[in-house]
């Protein structure tokens, strides 16, 4: 069948496109085809979905170079083939190196399909590419956000941890010596110095009910090995009871003997009365519901009955056997059949289940006329969360049949307005008049209003707008205050205006309120003569003002009450602001102020107020509780007003609210303890007077407490070399602030690193006075930093020794293959001989390439299960025989060892170059030490340890007591060719080897060293559930021989070619050769009925092994392939694999190796 193609052709003869269209449906293609001629129609045709461009290079307005340009200049990936029969040599190179995938002449064309073919092969490896780039870019945008997440979350980790209140013990069972911590005194609320715990006193301190049930649960767990937990209360002294929950475990000796008992206790008395609390809101919840006149239903987030009470069955006519049924689709179901439209009701249901945080209310009619108000509401907790709905149905018939009587109170409300004095109207949504009363027609009569000023259907906003002259300010104020009624964003509104007269004057109040009822916005408007009453309180008004003007411009209450506080004279308008209560009701009811204030400090207040008011020496500061649950703290002072006999008649005073001053003075004490809370060391440095503060967390990291540093020099306390610090200081002094690292020292003599923030502090004149340091202890993060690049050195030279030994695998793979033929062949001795030497050197430069990959990559070789025991032995009975007497060897293993998947010669070898650095270590004697035992690693001990992960593992340590390794060395050890001992004594590869063997094993190495201390180094390789034993090999003796079969052997290496085409040829094969994918390609397709197989190298420069599979593939998908490579760990294998190849041949490879694997390729059926 024909492969579909899309080709845009350009092409200005008839002709010749006859003769392209002819060759690529010989080719196996199906063309969907365009010819242009110019640049305009090439434009116009040039989209996205074009499989290929065929170009002539020269016609008459248009050419070649220019079609190859406008297609980069579109950024389209879309190949691009010169056609043409006047092109020369160097116009073809030049074109290919423009960016043409490909060049031919026009009496050539018999291999545009497979020049196609190879193109589009090339296309969709490029993006390909491009896509795997893109993903990897992606990956590692996405690992730095993990990262990141990681150590916040470690972060927050450790801070919970800190304020974690939970309490140990630790119970000697030998002796029953207990030991408490501190917070576990606290929670028993006994003194350390009054109280020395033992198990029968802490029976004692158990609740009597509880004591049995604690004593027999501890006898019981002597014989377990797992965690304990146990609620119980205490009985403490005055009678109070304290629930705690102990979690211990039982650890016992090596016959199975209890011998201590571990433990925690927490007081969880809160959460006990919480779930307590928790149980009553519940029962009232239901009660509630229960009683409710509403039909209540509760449902959780799926739509699940959790609560329903028994109105609804009586408002829906439930049948008991449908409202008890557990399946609530068959309730839901009977509801909605009642409803007079049920598929409206069904909608509104499911409408506000998917949209699950919307609040609904509408109305429900049954079919028997009854009409509900449905009102449902999202359940939502305080953390934002859903979690289920409520549904309310009440009954409002009544109401509706209420509604026309309504109607008919209309008539009594217009007799009711017409009987009110204030002028009133009554205005629509958009401002105009709809109904008055009699009061505003008669001002409208005798004030001479005429037509469009009088009344209904006027629009009242509009003649506000319209207004001009003295009253057209207090029109516009009216204008927008109803504007504002209307809108909702004003409840109501009110206005006092003057609307004098020729013959008086008068004063009205406006005020606009908001119409009751349904329907559309509607207000009313009513205007209210206040002449008498503003006549008489202007004369109020000038006889209060002095007073008054004084009472209110101060911040302070003034209070004026009479000797028996039983009337309140005066008070000052800042009472409302401070108590948050009228005046006018502390003035109506005295005893307000007694009830407002805090019941502690009430009988108190009382108190001074009856016994020093009369005499001055009130003076009190309390809290008084606003009505909106607010507290405010008030100084209170009173001085006695005497008549002139000297007998006190008033009490004048002032109240000052102190709130702030009260939370500023706290503010300071909490700020002060949460520098002690910090997990950042905080230190203050006066310059003449040394340190004069030290938080806890600067005691927890330098090990000084602040009654020992207070006064000291930091230079001389925590620095051995003053250079960095006084650069530092001089920093801080020039600039205001420095950052930095430095080392610094603890009272230990310990070293540490730390990351300081330090600011210069300054007096109220601006002089320095001294340094606010703030250290972060970055000790171990810079070790685990200089681990990482360890690992990022190693992987660079990893994959520079890997070409190398592609090239090396590459060169030594003839000579072995050579070396067999030369064999057969000769019959002189000494020429065997010669032969001989030279297969011996050569798998000697074979097994140094292994070596040089294993340190690059890792190897694989062959894997089986490996009992670490017998190769400890053989490395005991080596190092006994073998290495200086003054050595002394030592094996410590664990009775039970996990079993693992290795080589086993490469582990040996781990080992052997472990031993012999052990033994140049000490070359005057010592002993070296092998141990191994299990480990298991959680997540907190691989985040630390790099190229470990969470499991089990078999932990081997090779221990010497040599003069160890220096601190600038062991940063280097593990680099290919890096070594300390003579010249001729080492290669510098030992250790890298073992790196990499490890590493390809899945494990991870450490080492530990103090120089003159010996070394440590620890391997660790992932542990299995294996039964013991070996997985044994069966290779064949003989070399299988062909029957005439035809293989193709695809490599770059012309040696490669040659002495593997001898050997195959030697055998019994037929054979081809090519160089590369895109001659083995086009070999195949000429010979696909002969070719019985395929040998193929994976890497290859134009088109390289995993290219050349795929297109072979695609011309025959039951191809035999077999696939080589230089490089055993470059992932090539897997790619092989992963496109069905069955057989991977790794470079140098012998006779036998490639001529079994043909067998077994040839045999296998299709």
């Amino acid at each position: 069948m024909s492969q579909p193609l899309r080709v845009l052709l350009a092409e200005d003869n008839l002709n010749d496109t006859e003769l392209v269209l002819r060759a690529l449906r010989q080719g196996g293609f199906d063309p969907n085809w365009h010819r242009v001629e110019t640049e305009q129609d090439f434009l116009q045709r040039l989209t996205p979905d074009l499989d290929i461009i065929l170009s002539d290079y020269d016609m008459p307005t248009f050419n070649g170079p220019h079609a190859l340009e406008l297609l980069q200049h579109s950024g389209m990936d879309i190949p691009f083939i010169i056609i043409s029969g006047t092109i020369g040599e160097d116009v073809a190179v030049e074109m290919m190196r423009l960016g043409a995938t490909d060049y031919l002449l026009k009496d050539r064309l018999a291999r545009l399909g497979i020049s196609i073919r190879l193109a589009l092969e090339q296309g969709q490896l490029r993006r390909e590419r491009a896509k795997a780039a893109e993903a990897l870019m992606q990956s590692e945008l996405e690992l730095r956000e993990l990262t990141t997440e990681l150590k916040i979350e470690r972060a927050h980790l450790t801070a919970a941890q800190t304020v974690a209140k939970m309490g140990s013990w630790d119970t000697d069972l030998s002796t029953l010596h207990v030991i408490w911590s501190a917070e576990t005194y606290r929670i028993f609320e006994i003194s350390p110095e009054q109280f020395q715990p033992t198990h029968q006193k802490f029976l004692e301190l158990v609740h009597p009910e509880d004591r049995t049930a604690v004593d027999l649960a501890f006898a019981q767990s002597l014989d377990q090995h797992t965690v304990n937990a146990l609620e119980h209360r205490l009985l403490m002294p005055e009678g109070r009871i304290k629930f705690v929950e102990e979690h211990w475990q039982v650890f016992h000796d090596e016959q199975g003997r209890p011998q201590r008992a571990l433990g925690t206790c927490r007081d969880i008395t809160g959460r006990k009365l919480a779930e307590a609390e928790l149980r009553w809101k519940t029962a009232f919840l239901e009660a509630q519901v229960c009683a409710s006149i509403d039909g209540i239903i509760v449902v959780d987030q799926q739509g699940r009955k959790i609560l329903q009470n028994e109105r609804v069955a009586e408002i829906f006519q439930i049948p008991r056997h449908i409202a008890d049924d557990q399946e609530d689709g068959v309730q839901l179901q009977w509801v909605t059949s009642m409803t007079a439209n049920p598929a409206a009701f069904a909608e509104r249901v499911h409408h506000l289940f998917t949209h699950p945080h919307e609040i609904g209310r509408d109305e429900v009619e049954l079919k028997d006329g009854t009409v509900l108000d449905r009102y449902s509401s999202p359940v939502v907790g305080t953390d934002g969360e859903y979690y289920g709905r409520i549904w309310a149905f009440h009954d409002i018939t009544a109401r509706k049949k209420n509604a026309t009587a309504l109607l008919e109170s209309k008539r009594f409300l217009q007799s009711t307005l017409n009987a009110l004095t204030s002028h009133i109207a009554i205005l629509d949504e958009h401002g105009t008049i709809i109904e008055v009363n009699a009061a505003w027609n008669r001002f409208a009569s005798e004030n001479d209003f005429r037509g469009a000023h009088r009344g209904i259907g006027d629009n009242y906003l509009h003649l506000c707008d319209a207004s001009t002259g003295r009253f057209s300010e207090e029109a516009a104020l009216v204008a927008a205050g109803i504007r504002a009624v209307m809108a909702g964003s004003q409840a109501e509104f009110h206005l006092e205006y003057p609307c004098h007269s020729s013959r008086e004057q008068r004063w009205f109040v406006v005020r606009v309120t908001h119409f009751g009822g349904e329907g559309p916005v509607r207000v009313v408007v009513a205007h209210e003569n206040v002449t008498e009453r503003k006549l008489a309180e202007e004369a109020l008004r000038e006889s209060e003002e002095r007073f008054r003007q004084i009472a209110e411009t101060i911040q302070e209450v003034f209070w004026i009450t009479d000797t028996s506080k039983h009337q309140v004279l005066y008070i000052s308008p800042a009472y409302e602001r401070i108590w948050g209560r009228s005046c006018a009701s502390l003035q109506s009811t005295p005893q307000n102020w007694v009830e407002a204030i805090h019941p502690n400090d009430r009988d108190r207040v009382q108190h001074a107020a009856a016994t020093r008011q009369a005499d001055g020496t009130y003076d009190e500061e309390y809290r008084v509780i606003r009505p909106d649950g607010s507290l405010r703290w008030i100084r209170d002072r009173a001085f006695p007003v005497r008549d002139a006999r000297g007998a006190a008649y008033r009490v004048v005073g002032v109240a000052q609210d102190i709130t702030e001053r009260k939370r500023s003075r706290d503010l300071l004490h909490e700020q002060a303890s949460l520098l002690d809370k910090a997990r950042d060391a905080i230190l203050v440095r006066h310059f003449e007077h040394g340190i004069t503060y030290w938080n806890k967390s600067a005691e927890l990291l330098y090990g000084w407490t602040a009654e020992e540093v207070i006064g000291r020099q930091t230079g001389d306390l925590l620095y051995r070399d003053l250079a960095a610090y006084e650069q530092a200081i001089a920093e801080v002094l020039g600039h205001g602030e420095w950052t930095g690292e430095l080392q610094q020292i603890t009272k230990s003599g310990a070293f540490i690193l730390i990351e300081a923030r330090w600011t210069l502090v300054r007096d109220d004149a601006g002089r320095p006075q001294g340094v606010l340091a703030i250290n972060s202890d970055i000790t171990d993060k810079k070790k685990m930093e200089q681990q990482f690049l360890r690992a990022q050195r190693m992987e660079s030279i990893g994959t520079l020794a890997g070409g190398i030994a592609h090239d090396l695998n590459n060169v030594l793979a003839p000579i072995l293959m050579s070396i067999e033929l030369l064999r057969m062949t000769s019959r002189d001795e000494r020429a065997r001989a010669v032969l001989s030497t030279i297969e011996t050197s050569a798998k000697r430069g074979a097994d140094m390439v292994k070596q040089i990959l294993s340190f690059a990559r890792g190897v694989e070789g062959e894997r089986m299960v490996i009992n670490i025991r017998h190769i400890i032995q053989d490395m005991q009975h080596l190092v006994q025989d073998t290495f200086p007497k003054e050595i002394v060897f030592r094996a410590e293993l664990d009775k039970e060892l996990p079993l693992f998947s290795g080589d086993h010669t490469q582990v040996h070898q781990v080992l052997l170059n472990l031993c012999v650095n052990a033994r140049d270590a000490m070359p005057t004697g010592g002993t070296l030490t092998v141990s191994a035992t299990s480990l298991q690693v959680d997540d907190n001990y691989a985040a630390m340890t790099p190229g470990s992960i969470p499991g089990r593992y078999l932990k081997i340590k090779v221990t010497d007591t040599g003069i160890g390794i220096p601190p600038e060395v062991v940063d280097k050890i593990f680099d290919p060719f890096f070594t300390t001992k003579e010249l001729g004594k080492g290669t510098g590869l030992g250790l890298s080897t073992v790196l990499s063997i490890v590493k390809s094993h899945g494990g991870f190495l450490n080492v530990y060293s103090e120089p003159g201390n010996g070394t440590t180094f620890s391997v660790c390789f992932p542990a299995m559930d294996a039964p013991e034993g070996e997985v044994a090999k069966v290779q064949a003796d003989t070399h299988p021989r062909g029957n005439g079969e035809m293989i193709l052997i695809v490599d770059d290496e012309a040696a490669v070619r040659t002495i593997t085409q001898q050997t195959l040829e030697t055998y019994g094969y037929r054979v081809l050769t090519a160089a590369d994918g895109t001659e083995a390609v086009a070999l195949y397709s000429m010979h696909r009925m002969e070719i019985a197989a395929v040998v193929t190298d994976m890497m290859m420069p134009v088109m390289g092994g995993q290219a050349t599979i795929q297109v072979l593939q695609r011309l025959n998908p039951d191809v035999k392939i077999i696939a080589a490579s230089g490089l055993s760990n470059d992932g090539s294998s897997a790619r092989a694999a992963a496109m069905g190849v069955k057989h991977f041949l790794s470079k140098p490879f012998t006779a036998q190796t490639i001529l079994t694997a043909l067998r077994q390729v040839l045999s296998e059926r299709s």
